[in-house]
């Protein structure tokens, strides 16, 4: 930066045109920066480590262009001569520091690109949500230890001069060492590093190729594509980087011409603030990140519209490719991989469809469901995979074809998480089976069972419930785990009762009710069995040891006597419990979905129990039927635990917002449903 004042004084026509400069160049720099920011924050592939330290560097060009706007065009404007009262100094220390936020943000950018390229498996630990927090925190804690000096106002200190146009620093020792100690090295030695960093990741791309999930040779060129285009941001920051502290700390030395001064520090300064701003929004706007609009309801629930079929094409004689759509941000779903070959519309009714969700470990669950009496009615299934359980589908596949029940009954929704940087859904890839299907035998399916890898990672619960409900055949539904067994021929028996009171315009819901029997016990087929087991206490009500709270439905006694005096079902209304009752129940397809942002297994299904009742929904219980868990739960599995470890750190952000949700939309239930507690 310049260290002395420029003698003589200047025209007035060149003071207002200097003015006008430094406020146009601000002026559009604040527009240009304000627009990048709702560009990182609306845009969804910023959401991950890069889109937050740019978000970070945003912000602090915004300060240092604050401060140009409001106080170096205003005080150039009037040539204010009180160049060293204590506002000047004290605006002169926040731009510092703001420049000094740049200048690390700069690096930390430079480091994430090259982790991102050079070990893309490991750049989403190390650049977690947390971790990506701590180092912008660093980087403004850095960025504050560097104007500590500042606070001696007498000795250091930088101010705006308006008659020299520029920003000087103290004619002191001590301005003399922060200009060239904490000011001048800082910035180049930074600069140093960052370029070595750049060097480093422009040679990882151009002798590396990464691959996503389901990579194909089109994704992979995708996704390099974005890669590139990070780190060309990142370059192209990082050259206006050497422009401004090359024209700072040289060229403005060359010369004394007041204008040729100006040019080099102050506007250089000013104008790489600006295009940075620009940069991010010439990367990254898209007009449809601006005219989308989603309402609160959309926030809670995705789009409830069926889809019929999936769209189906042959790539080779080997394969079968199956279009996927996006899910949110976040998800790729391929719909009916599967699809039942029964209507089970004969009698005239609406068939109840089943809804489950699955990983591939529960393949064995999937056939039994199928395969039974109790079931005779279409069955829903989401099944979440990941790049090592993809053989989980040509296994489903081959099952579906090969067998008569399954063949009948089954839709499978297969579900994958994008990879970082992936903008598209690719299709879902099968092999084309030639085999004899009297050739797959019991034997034989459960060896392949066996070879399929289950995904690791989070499982995103409600996302497979809405999937599963969204990609049902039918419109009355009934939602369930993959584990509950239900009594014989609950679809058929509950199919009239279902169509009388769930037809998408009543708000009612049949509740099912829940049980679980010892592991040596027999699966109960009918109320009379139940009781017995019950009696000789081999049945209980669904997690009475572990979860009472959640399951327990008063009057069992009366609900076994109305079962066994009537032969046909029938339902009557009882009172809503709490926030922790997790009912089961059959619904509507247009009926209120599950929020997906709730935490996996922190009250993900107790949230939809709870919106219906503040959407004003009836809770009906039914006679005769029931569902059924083989073993008695007491406490929680290992895997389970570390879940829900992992996932509590999410109640608290999705607890606000799904309350807001909830009063928003449902102002005038608040009393009778009570509060939400998670």
């Amino acid at each position: 930066m310049p260290l002395a004042e420029i003698e003589g004084g200047a025209p007035r026509e060149d003071v207002l045109l200097a003015s006008l400069v430094i406020f146009m160049v601000a002026f559009s720099g604040l527009l240009f920066n304000i627009v990048g920011i709702i560009v990182v924050l609306k845009n969804p592939i910023l959401r991950n480590s890069f889109g937050t330290m740019c978000l970070s560097h945003s912000i602090a060009d915004s300060g240092v262009l604050l401060v140009f706007f409001a106080w170096a065009a205003p005080a150039t404007y009037v040539q204010s001569m009180k160049i060293e009262g204590m506002l000047n100094k004290i605006l002169g220390q926040i731009n510092i520091m703001f420049w000094d936020v740049c200048v690390y943000s700069h690096l930390m950018i430079s480091m994430n690109r090259l982790i991102s390229i050079l070990s893309p498996s490991n750049a989403g630990r190390i650049f977690s949500r947390t971790n990506t927090y701590l180092i912008i925190a660093f980087v403004w804690l850095v960025a504050i230890m560097h104007v500590v000096p500042y606070f001696w106002y007498d000795q250091c200190y930088v101010y705006y001069s308006p008659a020299s146009w520029t920003w000087n620093f103290a004619e002191t020792y001590c301005g003399f060492v922060i200009s060239t100690y904490t000011d001048y090295y800082t910035s180049v030695g930074t600069f140093i590093i960052m370029s070595t960093v750049d060097f480093a990741t422009l040679t990882l791309l151009v002798f590396h190729r990464k691959h996503t999930y389901f990579t194909t040779n089109e994704q992979s060129v995708k996704r390099r594509k974005v890669e590139i285009r990070f780190f060309v941001q990142s370059c192209l920051q990082g050259i206006l980087f050497f422009y401004e502290i090359f024209n700072f700390y040289y060229v403005s030395t060359l010369n004394d011409n007041r204008w040729f001064v100006f040019f080099t520090s102050t506007f250089a300064w000013e104008i790489c603030h600006s295009l940075d701003g620009l940069v991010v929004c010439l990367f990254h706007f898209r007009w449809k990140i601006f005219l989308h609009n989603s309402s609160v309801r959309q926030q809670l629930s995705p789009t409830k519209s069926v889809q019929n079929s999936t769209s189906l094409r042959d790539n080779d004689e080997s394969t079968i490719r199956f279009k996927t759509i996006e899910h949110g941000s976040e998800f790729c779903v391929a719909f009916n991989v599967t699809q039942a070959s029964s209507t089970f519309r004969e009698d005239g009714l609406e068939p109840i469809s089943l809804i489950m969700h699955a990983t591939s470990h529960f393949m064995r669950d999937i056939e039994t469901q199928c395969s039974t009496r109790n079931w005779n009615g279409p069955i829903s299934v989401s099944l979440f995979i990941d790049q090592y359980s993809v053989d989980a589908v040509d296994y489903i596949h081959e099952v579906h074809r090969c067998s008569a029940k399954i063949n009948s009954k089954l839709n499978v929704h297969v579900v994958y998480r994008k990879s970082p940087y992936q903008l598209e859904c690719n299709p879902v890839t099968i092999k084309r089976s030639f085999r004899k299907c009297a050739t797959f035998n019991a034997t034989i399916r459960s060896r392949e069972r066996s070879r399929i890898i289950p995904p690791f990672g989070i499982y995103p619960i409600n996302v497979m419930r809405n999937v599963a409900r969204i990609g049902a055949p039918s419109d009355i539904q009934m939602l369930a785990d993959i584990e509950m067994v239900f009594s014989e021929g609950f679809a058929l028996k509950m199919k009239k009762l279902a169509n009388q009171y769930i037809d998408g315009k009543q708000k009612n819901l049949l509740v099912i009710r829940r049980f679980e029997v010892d592991n040596k016990a027999k699966i109960p087929k009918d109320t009379r069995q139940l009781f017995l087991m019950i009696k000789a206490f081999r049945a209980f009500e669904f997690h009475h040891k572990y979860f009472p709270a959640g399951h327990t439905i008063e009057s069992l006694w009366q609900w076994f006597r109305m079962s066994k005096n009537t032969t046909e079902p029938y339902a009557w209304e009882i009172d809503y419990k709490s926030s922790s009752w997790e009912a089961q129940f059959i619904l509507h397809r247009n009926d209120p979905h599950n929020a997906e942002f709730m935490p996996t297994r922190i009250r993900d299904q107790q949230a939809l129990v709870y919106e219906l009742c503040r959407a004003g929904y009836k809770f009906l219980l039914v006679s005769h039927v029931f569902n059924v868990h083989k073993g008695v739960k007491t406490k929680e599995t290992n895997l389970s635990s570390a879940v829900l470890t992992h996932q509590r750190r999410l109640r608290a952000r999705a607890f606000r917002k799904f309350s807001t949700i909830m009063n928003a939309t449902y102002p005038d239930t608040y009393k009778y449903c009570g509060k939400f507690i998670m």
